[in-house]
């Protein structure tokens, strides 16, 4: 089944995405779906180490503004 889901990052965020996306010929929402599906794999792994970068990508994630929601 697929579904859909939102979320905000900040501008600079997105248009490094967007960069990337361009550079592969892409959407942005094609390499959102390749982090989230790298990150997934690699958190499911045996040898998982939270302390190593997946792939090329480092996503912060921000704490939550209620103002902003």
């Amino acid at each position: 089944m697929i579904t859909t889901i939102n979320f905000r990052i900040d501008q600079d965020q997105k248009e490094h995405l967007q960069i990337l996306a361009d550079e592969k010929g892409v959407k942005i929402s094609v390499i959102t779906r390749e982090i989230i599906t790298d990150y997934l794999n690699s958190i499911n792994s045996i040898s998982y180490d939270p302390s190593k970068t997946i792939g090329e990508f480092i996503l912060p994630i921000p704490p939550i503004d209620s103002d902003n929601l």
